[in-house]
């Protein structure tokens, strides 16, 4: 068993979902920005760095000196915030689509509202 976190494990011969981990590591956080748009398919390419959102006041600190980059947000707004960008060189192709993804899914990912 190798550890990757604290109080997580994985056998050795088991290949690392860093995003997987960074959810165990911080349960309440939300997987955000790049991560999320690699997860519902609307880029191609894993991030080189995981993203996190996680509400004011939580300390960071152990998340940051790992590597992953910590977003905040208001701890009521935490499970209502979709927040993502485009570079200039997106094809208004690449924007229409996205934006028909984001009709689909806006529905879908209101019922996963923590009340």
């Amino acid at each position: 068993m190798e550890k990757v976190g604290p109080g997580i494990y994985i056998s050795k011969d088991v290949l690392e979902d860093e995003a997987y981990v960074l959810s165990q590591r911080c349960p309440k956080g939300v997987i955000s920005h790049d991560d999320a748009l690699y997860y519902y398919g609307l880029v191609d390419r894993e991030p080189f760095v995981h993203c996190i959102t996680i509400y004011s006041g939580y300390n960071p600190s152990a998340l940051t000196n790992s590597g992953y980059k910590v977003y905040t947000v208001k701890k009521e707004l935490l499970d209502s915030t979709l927040r993502f960008s485009f570079g200039l060189f997106n094809t208004k192709e690449e924007i229409d689509y996205c934006m028909d993804v984001l009709k689909e899914l806006l529905p879908v990912l209101r019922r996963y509202y923590r009340a």
